[in-house]
């Protein structure tokens, strides 16, 4: 995949994530946005080529740096190929900026194997992460709940 493509599909699946999340919480949903990458697993599996072990090396260094989509692009794109799957998700929100996880896959393919190819934005599928206190989908909740102190209280 190339790099335009790669971001193009990027900002449709990041529009949707947005629309989850405008949805679903109450919060102000700023349109400006920044990326954080997250490997679905740590581990350096031995079914992971040398490449992609390489590159699950470097995103462990920056778990928690904040991307522009360019500088994902830059980090999501190995020899043409991407993860075979990335889920994106809203999970902070502030008046001027909105950070949007990918949880990735660790693999890497080409075009033609990537996973989501319904959605039209192959790899990518927008989600929304329900906080782990809300039991059904009939309130909206805080966007930011990963940030604030447990609501959840057990005896």
């Amino acid at each position: 995949m190339d790099k335009e493509t790669f971001i193009k599909r990027l900002n449709e699946a990041s529009n949707s994530a947005l629309k989850l999340a405008r949805e679903f919480t109450f919060n102000e949903i700023a349109d400006k946005l920044i990326f954080k990458i997250k490997p679905n697993s740590l581990d350096l599996s031995k079914h992971l080529t040398d490449s992609e072990k390489e590159n699950l090396i470097a995103r462990k260094k920056e778990l928690n740096k904040t991307l522009t989509a360019n500088e994902v692009a830059n980090r999501l794109i190995l020899e043409n190929k991407v993860p075979v799957w990335i889920n994106c998700s809203v999970i902070r929100s502030t008046k001027k900026i909105t950070t949007i996880e990918l949880f990735t896959s660790r693999r890497f393919r080409d075009d033609s194997e990537l996973y989501h190819k319904i959605e039209t934005y192959p790899p990518f599928h927008a989600v929304i992460m329900n906080p782990p206190y809300l039991f059904d989908n009939k309130e909206k909740f805080d966007v930011n709940w990963r940030y604030k102190k447990s609501r959840l209280r057990l005896s």
